[in-house]
């Protein structure tokens, strides 16, 4: 039978996590040796097609999760299959030093997010507080007809759009120097939304995770009255080493 792999840990002993696994009525993951002391999390798969559904993308995060508060782990790319078990541990022990070596950057240590946004209306006053241009511009517009100052407005708009990305660049990194420091490693996500400044995510030593709490929630009360912060982990290293295999090629590469 077909295997789907959660991910990667290191034990030798076959042991079971009590989680649910991905599809109803599959049996709870469990650890399967293939050498050198790593073992592959995994259920059996019975060869339906899996979608890329919310349910079973949480579902594969919530085994991983639950896989970490005991063991590191290094995180499989959603729906990774293999192909019958004795094959399928012939794939991933090919690849043994790869995941020794991906080990080597995220062993002790815990991934944690933070998305930072202005709250309502905050960009836009601060901006116009910074810049006399931009308030000569919004007082002239006032007293003009909107149809006999359409492109005038347009060209307002673009010089207030070019502000507010000059005042998110510049908090940003005004955020990044504060933290940075205290992570082994630091990603940047994709801006996504007009009022977020920062997507950030971090890989933190577990003794510094306490230091790190602190300095966000430190950064939350001193900007409580203009933005808000959304902190979220720990949580499988997904952004720093996640592990995606083609069971043709048996060639694993960083997603």
């Amino acid at each position: 039978m077909q295997r789907y792999v959660y991910g990667i840990i290191r034990t030798r002993e076959i042991v079971g996590f009590d989680v649910e696994g991905l599809g109803s009525g599959t049996p709870k993951p469990e650890s399967i040796p293939i050498g050198d002391g790593l073992a592959m999390i995994t259920t059996p798969f019975d060869g339906e097609k899996i979608r890329p559904s919310r349910k079973n993308m949480l579902a594969h995060t919530r085994v991983l999760e639950h896989v970490m508060t005991q063991h590191d782990v290094l995180p499989m790319r959603f729906g990774t299959v293999l192909p019958a078990e004795d094959e399928g541990e012939a794939i991933l022990n090919a690849h043994k030093q790869e995941f020794q070596k991906a080990f080597e950057d995220v062993e002790g240590h815990r991934e944690l997010s933070l998305k930072v946004f202005w709250k309502d209306g905050v960009a836009f006053r601060e901006i116009m507080e910074e810049s006399e241009e931009l308030r000569t511009l919004r007082d002239n517009l006032a007293k003009k007809d909107p149809a006999q100052s359409h492109y005038e407005r347009i060209e307002f708009g673009k010089k207030v759009e070019a502000q507010i990305a000059a005042k998110r660049a510049k908090e940003a990194d005004d955020l990044k120097f504060r933290i940075q420091h205290i992570c082994k490693k630091f990603a940047e996500g994709p801006i996504n939304d007009d009022v977020m400044i920062a997507n950030f995510s971090f890989l933190v030593d577990a003794e510094q995770e306490a230091k790190l709490d602190e300095t966000v929630n430190l950064l939350d009360e001193v900007h409580c009255e203009r933005l808000s912060f959304r902190y979220v982990g720990p949580m499988p290293p997904f952004s720093f080493v996640e592990l995606k295999i083609d069971p043709v090629n048996a060639t694993p590469e960083p997603a």
